[in-house]
């Protein structure tokens, strides 16, 4: 009887399991395309620094709601050197009040150490207890 309850749970994770490689493995190649093909075209045909401009209107075209969105989840998952890149991109680049929304809503998901980091590598805010 322990036994039937726990077959349907064990062909469900086997049938998640399986799912969730096809995505990552379809992920990984198409990155790869992007890494190898689509980057030689663009490094052949665009400058460092047209380069850099493209990228920071695509940026500027995100509306603030949505980068606040996926700077929740994108901070946890740099280093602190990334992190700090980041946001002080941020900081030169956006308006002040969207920089200060940007870095709160980071803080939540950030444990004191890395917000303390964080901070310290900006110079933006006053850092956790």
């Amino acid at each position: 009887e322990v036994e039937s309850g726990r077959r349907p749970r064990a062909e469900a994770a086997l049938e998640l399991y399986r799912h969730l490689s096809l995505l990552v493995a379809e992920n990984l190649a198409h990155m790869h395309e992007e890494e190898t093909a689509n980057n030689a075209v663009l490094w052949a045909e665009f400058s460092d620094q047209e380069l850099a401009a493209i990228h920071d209107r695509i940026i500027a075209s995100i509306d603030a709601r949505e980068m606040a969105q996926v700077i929740r989840w994108m901070a946890p998952s740099l280093t602190p050197y990334e992190r700090s890149t980041l946001f002080g991109g941020l900081q030169a680049k956006a308006p002040a009040e969207v920089f200060q929304r940007l870095l709160e809503a980071a803080r939540p998901h950030l444990a004191p150490r890395d917000w303390n980091k964080l901070i310290f590598g900006i110079a933006a805010a006053p850092l956790a207890n």
